[in-house]
């Protein structure tokens, strides 16, 4: 039977937007922009609960962040300021704050001189092979960037993903879970049981990526 999960219930919430190329950003035209956020349990399940990446325009991409915050309350909204996106986050900030609408707005500055399917790979597989990251069925789009993921040509969604995990604090029920499991393969030794049952025990705790190299 499968567990059902209220990710309403899921408090704390975080998301990570990444702005459109710091040559547009601050123009009136239509741009590529992405979103991604997360909602995560108390033994560090990570369920994504919204995403999106797509062309609009400043204004658009301010009131889809205004949305985001309404609707899910997250603990914190983080953005992307390299070059002048720095410029972006404060424009949201000083907006939010004239039109009296706290958020919890924090700029995330990324590793310039990592490669960004470096850095999606070692953020995202951990989590999948633990078999933690839950993807609602109707996020078609964000599935399929990670079943064919590295050769996808527009990484923005799976990149504001990983970003956004990023933001989540490390769960001390990650090392409980490790001890637990120390335990059980402890009492398989001393009772005796044979090498490839201890080795079946590890399999079970894990699960298979989907990211490929």
């Amino acid at each position: 039977m499968q567990e059902r999960i209220k990710l309403d219930e899921l408090r704390e919430r975080y998301f990570f937007v990444d702005p459109a190329g710091e040559k547009t950003i601050l123009r009136r035209v239509a741009s590529e922009s992405a979103y991604v956020g997360v909602a995560v349990d108390d033994i560090g399940r990570i369920f994504v609960i919204e995403d999106f990446a797509g062309r609009c325009s400043t204004e658009q991409l301010v009131d889809k962040i205004y949305a985001v915050n309404d609707r899910w309350h997250p603990t914190r909204i983080g953005i992307e300021e390299v070059g002048t996106q720095q410029l972006f986050v404060a424009m949201v900030r000083r907006d939010a704050r004239l039109t009296k609408r706290p958020m919890p707005i924090v700029g995330v500055a990324q590793p310039t001189r990592q490669d960004k399917d470096f850095r999606i790979r070692t953020i995202l597989q951990p989590i999948i092979a633990d078999g933690r990251l839950f993807i609602l069925k109707g996020s078609m789009a964000l599935r399929q960037d990670i079943a064919v993921f590295p050769s996808s040509i527009k990484k923005d969604r799976i990149d504001a993903l990983a970003s956004c995990i990023r933001m989540v604090p490390p769960r001390r029920a990650n090392r409980d879970r490790d001890l637990e499991l120390e335990s059980r393969l402890s009492y398989l030794r001393e009772s005796g049981v044979s090498a490839e049952q201890i080795l079946d025990e590890i399999r079970r705790s894990q699960r298979p990526g989907t990211l490929r190299d």
